[in-house]
Protein backbone atom coordinates (compact mmCIF):
# COMPACT_ATOMS: atom_id res chain seq x y z
CA UNK A 1 0.00 0.00 0.00
CA UNK A 2 1.79 3.45 -0.69
CA UNK A 3 1.76 5.94 1.76
CA UNK A 4 -0.74 9.04 0.98
CA UNK A 5 1.73 12.06 1.31
CA UNK A 6 0.15 15.31 0.88
CA UNK A 7 2.26 18.42 0.53
CA UNK A 8 0.95 19.46 4.48
CA UNK A 9 2.59 16.02 5.37
CA UNK A 10 5.78 17.02 3.55
CA UNK A 11 5.78 20.27 5.42
CA UNK A 12 5.43 19.08 9.00
CA UNK A 13 8.09 16.03 8.33
CA UNK A 14 10.76 18.81 7.45
CA UNK A 15 8.98 21.05 10.76
CA UNK A 16 9.16 18.21 13.21
CA UNK A 17 11.85 16.05 14.89
CA UNK A 18 11.69 12.31 15.25
CA UNK A 19 8.04 10.57 16.87
CA UNK A 20 8.61 10.40 20.18
CA UNK A 21 6.02 7.62 20.15
CA UNK A 22 8.53 5.25 18.06
CA UNK A 23 8.86 2.18 20.33
CA UNK A 24 6.10 3.09 22.83
CA UNK A 25 3.99 0.40 24.19
CA UNK A 26 -0.37 0.74 23.16
CA UNK A 27 -2.68 -0.44 24.97
CA UNK A 28 -6.81 -0.24 23.86
CA UNK A 29 -10.14 -0.83 25.44
CA UNK A 30 -10.54 -2.86 23.14
CA UNK A 31 -8.83 -4.47 19.44
CA UNK A 32 -9.43 -6.94 16.66
CA UNK A 33 -6.93 -9.84 16.62
CA UNK A 34 -6.32 -8.58 13.08
CA UNK A 35 -6.06 -5.16 14.20
CA UNK A 36 -4.40 -4.33 17.18
CA UNK A 37 -3.27 -1.29 18.65
CA UNK A 38 0.47 -1.55 18.03
CA UNK A 39 -0.26 -1.05 14.04
CA UNK A 40 -0.61 2.15 14.46
CA UNK A 41 3.27 2.68 14.75
CA UNK A 42 4.14 0.62 12.08
CA UNK A 43 3.36 2.80 8.82
CA UNK A 44 2.99 -0.10 6.75
CA UNK A 45 -0.50 -0.14 5.56
CA UNK A 46 -1.42 -2.10 8.69
CA UNK A 47 -4.27 -0.37 11.04
CA UNK A 48 -6.02 -0.56 14.50
CA UNK A 49 -9.56 -1.23 14.82
CA UNK A 50 -11.51 -2.08 17.71
CA UNK A 51 -14.03 -4.89 18.10
CA UNK A 52 -17.24 -4.63 15.85
CA UNK A 53 -19.36 -2.14 17.14
CA UNK A 54 -17.02 -0.28 19.68
CA UNK A 55 -17.38 3.20 17.91
CA UNK A 56 -16.08 4.63 21.02
CA UNK A 57 -12.79 2.94 21.74
CA UNK A 58 -9.94 4.58 23.71
CA UNK A 59 -6.06 3.72 23.35
CA UNK A 60 -3.01 4.83 26.13
CA UNK A 61 0.20 5.40 24.67
CA UNK A 62 3.14 4.35 26.93
CA UNK A 63 6.29 6.43 25.79
CA UNK A 64 9.57 4.54 26.81
CA UNK A 65 10.36 8.22 28.99
CA UNK A 66 8.81 11.38 29.84
CA UNK A 67 9.42 13.30 26.65
CA UNK A 68 8.52 17.44 25.95
CA UNK A 69 6.37 17.21 23.57
CA UNK A 70 3.56 19.81 21.32
CA UNK A 71 2.23 17.74 19.08
CA UNK A 72 0.11 14.90 18.01
CA UNK A 73 -0.08 13.34 14.52
CA UNK A 74 -2.54 10.87 13.63
CA UNK A 75 -4.08 9.31 10.59
CA UNK A 76 -7.01 7.02 9.40
CA UNK A 77 -6.96 4.24 7.22
CA UNK A 78 -8.40 6.67 4.59
CA UNK A 79 -8.86 3.55 2.11
CA UNK A 80 -11.63 2.59 4.29
CA UNK A 81 -13.72 5.58 4.48
CA UNK A 82 -13.30 8.67 6.72
CA UNK A 83 -15.31 7.34 9.74
CA UNK A 84 -13.73 9.64 13.00
CA UNK A 85 -16.43 12.12 14.11
CA UNK A 86 -14.94 13.03 17.56
CA UNK A 87 -11.59 12.75 19.25
CA UNK A 88 -10.07 13.88 22.36
CA UNK A 89 -6.20 13.65 23.05
CA UNK A 90 -4.85 13.81 26.63
CA UNK A 91 -2.09 13.43 28.36
CA UNK A 92 -0.62 12.67 31.79
CA UNK A 93 0.70 15.66 33.43
CA UNK A 94 1.85 15.67 36.93
CA UNK A 95 -0.24 13.10 38.01
CA UNK A 96 -3.51 14.86 36.58
CA UNK A 97 -4.95 14.27 32.72
CA UNK A 98 -4.60 17.38 30.82
CA UNK A 99 -7.00 17.86 27.76
CA UNK A 100 -4.73 18.56 25.01
CA UNK A 101 -7.30 18.95 22.39
CA UNK A 102 -11.10 18.10 21.06
CA UNK A 103 -11.34 17.70 17.27
CA UNK A 104 -14.80 16.41 15.27
CA UNK A 105 -12.37 14.74 12.50
CA UNK A 106 -9.49 12.92 11.97
CA UNK A 107 -9.57 12.03 7.89
CA UNK A 108 -5.90 11.55 6.38
CA UNK A 109 -4.13 13.87 8.33
CA UNK A 110 -5.43 14.87 11.37
CA UNK A 111 -2.08 17.59 12.95
CA UNK A 112 -2.67 18.86 16.33
CA UNK A 113 0.03 21.62 17.78
CA UNK A 114 -0.49 22.37 21.69
CA UNK A 115 1.09 24.56 24.02
CA UNK A 116 4.39 22.43 25.01
CA UNK A 117 4.02 19.76 27.94
CA UNK A 118 5.98 17.20 29.58
CA UNK A 119 4.50 13.35 29.88
CA UNK A 120 4.70 9.81 29.74
CA UNK A 121 1.50 9.19 28.85
CA UNK A 122 -0.71 9.88 26.05
CA UNK A 123 -4.61 9.08 26.18
CA UNK A 124 -6.55 9.08 22.53
CA UNK A 125 -10.80 8.77 22.65
CA UNK A 126 -12.74 8.70 20.08
CA UNK A 127 -16.40 10.26 21.38
CA UNK A 128 -17.32 9.67 18.04
CA UNK A 129 -17.38 7.72 14.93
CA UNK A 130 -19.67 6.43 11.98
CA UNK A 131 -18.34 3.46 11.71
CA UNK A 132 -15.77 0.81 13.65
CA UNK A 133 -12.69 3.69 13.85
CA UNK A 134 -9.44 2.26 11.67
CA UNK A 135 -6.27 4.79 12.75
CA UNK A 136 -3.48 3.76 10.65
CA UNK A 137 -0.73 6.30 11.87
CA UNK A 138 0.37 7.81 15.18
CA UNK A 139 3.28 10.12 16.56
CA UNK A 140 4.08 12.68 18.92
CA UNK A 141 6.37 15.04 18.61
CA UNK A 142 8.77 18.03 19.48
CA UNK A 143 8.95 21.34 16.78
CA UNK A 144 12.16 22.00 15.63
CA UNK A 145 13.05 25.19 16.95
Amino acid sequence: MNDIRTPNSIQLDKELNENLAFGAIAYATSEKASAPVSSIFKNDGSYYSPDDGDLHPEFMIRLDTEYGLDTLLIREAISHGQRVTGIEAYALVDNDWRLLFKRECVGNLLAEHFESIKTSVIKIKITSSLATPMLCDFGAYKFKK
